[in-house]
């Protein structure tokens, strides 16, 4: 590690000097400063015993432990009941600076003061790695208090350069240094302590060289009582004074505002702050509220920044003078506009001989030409193709290949050069069918692991039956966000090129980041959920810089060090790397069922779309109140195009509409809150009606804050049967035109995080951390019928295979056979047309899948699409390879989750409804 300052090494000669200087600065307590113990006043006392201070350390901690005890019980005033002393035994120097910075994150909130020690036998210590070490502590933690110790010392004279140097650095930069080393090495008298010129324990201090007797034990714990007293900042009259800090906040104009201004201040002794002094502003009105917060009222037709001040008072001490500034914001009326018109509403046709993309768009009025643009999936950057006259609808492109696809730009460029809409869609001719989707990483909240075994089981095998190898954890709901991230990086390096998606199933605890209201309403300004985090395996997440804590919701207000992060957008050009969606039903009361039972629910939904037993129309609905300038409804309007045509779009309400007809894909959006999306559905509604939807976007204010209670994004997930996905679309906009050509919706919510205006016109909330998915991030939209009754004999060395044919008007069927690493090989060159397969040579115990593959197609084109697959073991039980992520094989129940077809969902006692 490179030093971070020049150690300066001193004399033997001049160390009495360099103590002294020390003992005069007030932030450093030694041996001269024990006289202050002495002159500590009862009101010092009872300051310093106020500090809440964690103390980690070893034995030598201990005997300093054992003085304080000894203190209190000659004097009840040293009441030590704050201090708290927490043995971490002796792990290595390294391990002992982690130990800190990792107990100072889990114990943030319990105490002001924190610190440890190392030990004598700590001699080889790196006074560099400790220093850098505090200093981050320091900046990461600017509201909490860092006590730096110097090493104990032996009778032999241990730790010289270490403490000389430490204590150099402490002085120059005005640290906490508690100077144990200098305690233990002066007399009473004041006469130093040396061993071969090196300062060491005095033997009147110890009994056996390297800890302290109960002489040396009270005698260091004096120095901490003085040390304590000095972080109170207590006078001899005075108790702890607090302190107050700035604040920012916003509203719209005419619109009062109420500030939770005391929620950033503190007091270390834990004294109640109320608020006095308060000035008044320029252009409006401030008050303090009965429980101590300021409500500011702007002058009628004011905007601008607007300046108040008040002071804080504990009761005895009072701040100096803290400032508010409240930024009031011109009230936007936005014009009634019809979404449409920031969609172009695309939908392709393919030809194979010879190879054609013919793409298709309604046409508009008061346009100047059209602009073509064209890239491959994974390409940044745009190819202008074409330019074509405004009253043109279509465009042919014969510069394509069979098999491969293409991801169109159409942007509507009307008089004078600007751009009204823009349309994009992903098309392509017979595209190859996707056998292998990588990894999936599922994450399973251990409290629902055992109740939802079986379920959880039958989902792993569909997983596999779609081309993923699971990898499983099931992990703690209170854990850290950073141990859950821990987990989904290991598998992640273990094999990037691989690892393509992550699915957080029940209350996998949740991260929270940044200073952002993307409704724009100034009470909810802080931190939102932040899944993508789980995704970033390479960009910086920070917890020191965003002090914003005027949010009315406490979950939402964001100061350093509480755990939640600065970052307000996923960074540029680096992006998420994984796909990531949660399916969380906690925390909804609205329901009836508890939240295993939602869970339960959710899985028997998941699976029968996955089967073909619930399936929906293949068109899109739009509830739209028609009010905004951003055309929030664009995300329904222009992905629908691409799926079903503009003719499969219907325009009307939610709750009717969907109360007796099928939707695959439904848009709503109204004023909202947590539980509400107003002329669309409310949580209460949801939970007493069961709309037939599968996959959805809604929009409106608070309730893309989803980790709340009784969420309405959350709450569409815990219908009976039909709804899987839910997203907060329209700032910014979503991009799920992939999926017409059988991507996973995982996929297209890593692309809508990761875009930026140069790829996609999304509008505002571009590349924003709060962006997430609520549902199955593997699902995919086109579902075919899966084969029925698989079977199977053995027949000497070969197995022969045999099952019923899909219900769907299908290409074929492949055969696949797990190989020893889990994964599953075609057997089969070319389709299967029969309902047979003959296996030569098999194995013993082999593992059979059997898809059926079908030519999709859809309104951006063809690809080969493949049913779930359907399973035959010899020995009866299904092995579907690594889900535990340590190598560890689970085993899956044929009997009881292996839905071959609606005989077998009844048979495991598993509800099914058919849907249309």
């Amino acid at each position: 590690m490179k030093p971070i300052f020049k150690l300066i090494i001193l004399a033997a000669t001049i160390l009495a000097a360099a103590t002294q200087a020390q003992a005069e600065d007030s932030s450093t307590v030694d041996y001269v400063s024990l006289a202050q113990f002495e002159a500590l006043s009862l009101s010092q006392i009872q300051a310093a015993a106020a500090v809440k201070t964690m103390f980690r350390h070893a034995s030598v901690g201990s005997n300093v432990n054992d003085g304080l005890n000894a203190l209190a019980t000659s004097n009840a005033a040293y009441n030590r009941a704050n201090f708290s002393f927490q043995s971490r035994g002796n792990p290595g120097w390294q391990a002992k600076i982690q130990d800190l910075i990792d107990q100072t994150r889990t114990q943030l909130a319990n105490f002001s003061v924190f610190s440890m020690k190392f030990c004598y036998v700590d001699g080889a210590a790196d006074v560099n790695a400790y220093i850098q070490a505090m200093e981050n502590l320091e900046s990461t933690y600017p509201l909490k208090k860092f006590m730096w110790w110097t090493m104990p010392t032996t009778t032999s004279g241990v730790g010289q350069a270490f403490n000389t140097a430490l204590r150099t650095y402490a002085a120059s930069h005005n640290k906490l240094l508690l100077d144990i080393a200098s305690i233990e090495s002066h007399r009473a008298d004041g006469s130093a302590c040396t061993n071969a010129g090196r300062e060491c324990l005095c033997a009147e201090y110890t009994t056996d060289g390297g800890h302290l007797n109960p002489a040396g034990a009270q005698r260091v714990a004096k120095g901490f009582w003085v040390m304590m007293a000095k972080l109170s900042g207590a006078s001899a009259t005075n108790t702890v004074p607090p302190t107050a800090r700035n604040d920012t906040a916003a509203t719209a104009q005419d619109q009062a505002l109420t500030i939770h201004v005391l929620a950033n201040d503190f007091d270390l002794d834990g004294d109640t702050l109320q608020i006095v002094n308060l000035t008044q502003p320029n252009n409006g009105m401030a008050a303090v509220t009965s429980d101590q917060r300021i409500t500011y009222s702007p002058n009628a037709g004011f905007t601008g920044a607007d300046i108040f001040t008040y002071m804080a008072t504990d009761g005895q001490d009072t701040t100096p003078a803290a400032q508010v500034e409240v930024n009031v914001n011109p009230q936007i009326i936005p014009p009634v506009t019809d979404s449409t018109n920031q969609s172009m509403l695309l939908s392709a046709s393919v030809i194979t001989d010879p190879p054609r993309i013919a793409l298709y768009w309604p046409a508009e009025a008061d346009v100047q030409q059209f602009e073509i643009s064209r890239k491959l999936r994974d390409e940044t950057v745009w190819t202008n193709v074409a330019i074509v006259a405004g009253a043109t609808t279509s465009y042919i492109d014969s510069n394509v290949e069979i098999g491969k696809a293409y991801e169109y730009r159409i942007q509507e460029v009307t008089t004078g050069n600007f751009v009204r809409e823009s349309g994009y869609i992903y098309a392509g001719i017979d595209m190859p069918l996707v056998e292998s989707r990588g990894k999936v990483i599922l994450l399973v909240d251990q409290t629902q692991a055992a109740p939802l075994a079986a379920e959880l089981t039958r989902l792993g095998q569909d997983l596999a039956g779609d081309g993923w190898i699971v990898l499983r954890h099931d992990v703690s709901r209170t854990d850290s966000v950073i141990n859950i991230k821990s987990i989904i990086k290991a598998d992640y390096d273990a094999d990037p090129a691989n690892v393509k998606s992550v699915f957080l199933f029940g209350h996998v605890p949740v991260p929270y980041s940044g200073s952002v209201n993307p409704d724009a309403h100034p009470d909810h300004y802080g931190a939102w959920p932040a899944d993508g985090f789980y995704g970033d395996m390479n960009g910086t997440w920070t917890d020191s810089t965003i002090n914003i804590a005027t949010a009315s919701d406490p979950r939402n207000r964001n100061i350093p060090g509480d755990g939640k992060f600065d970052q307000n957008t996923f960074q540029l050009n680096l992006g998420l790397e994984l796909q990531v969606g949660r399916v969380d039903l906690s925390n909804l009361p609205a329901f009836s069922r508890n939240e295993t039972e939602l869970l339960r629910q959710y899985l028997n939904k998941d699976h029968n779309f996955r089967h073909g037993i619930m399936t929906a129309q293949a068109r899109g609905l739009i509830d739209d109140i028609n009010w905004s300038g951003e055309g929030f409804a664009a995300s329904g309007w222009r992905n629908f195009a691409t799926f079903f045509g503009s003719s499969n779009i219907v325009a009307a309400d939610w709750m009717t509409t969907l109360s007796t007809e099928s939707y695959l894909w439904g848009y709503g959006w109204g004023p909202g809150s947590y539980t509400s999306a107003s002329g669309v559905a409310t949580t209460a509604q949801l939970a007493a009606s069961d709309p037939r939807v599968v996959f959805t976007m809604l929009f409106g204010s608070y309730f893309g804050d989803w980790d709340s209670q009784d969420n309405l994004l959350r709450a569409a997930l815990a219908t009976p049967t039909y709804t899987l996905t839910s997203a907060w679309a329209g700032r910014p906009q979503w991009e799920f035109h992939h999926m017409a050509l059988g991507e996973t919706i995982g996929f297209d919510t890593r692309v809508s995080q990761n875009s930026d205006l140069s790829i996609y016109r999304n509008g505002a909330g571009n590349r924003g951390a709060h962006i997430a998915l609520m549902g199955d991030p593997t699902l995919r939209m086109h579902v075919v019928a899966p084969v029925m009754n698989a079977a199977g004999s053995r027949s000497g060395a070969n197995i022969n295979l045999s099952w019923t044919a899909s219900a769907d008007d299908i290409a074929g069927y492949h055969v696949y056979r797990q190989d020893a690493a889990g994964a599953y090989q075609r057997l089969n060159e070319s389709l299967v047309h029969t309902t047979s397969f003959e296996d030569p040579n098999a194995p013993a115990g082999a593992v059979y899948m059997v898809r059926a593959v079908k030519l999709e197609k859809a309104a951006s084109g063809a690809y080969y699409n493949a049913s779930q697959g359907i399973f035959w073991q010899e020995d009866g039980s299904i092995l579907y390879g690594d889900v535990s992520g340590n190598g560890a094989v689970t085993a899956y129940d044929a009997g009881l989750a292996l839905a071959q077809g609606r005989g077998a969902l009844e048979a495991a006692g598993i509800a099914e409804r058919a849907v249309s």
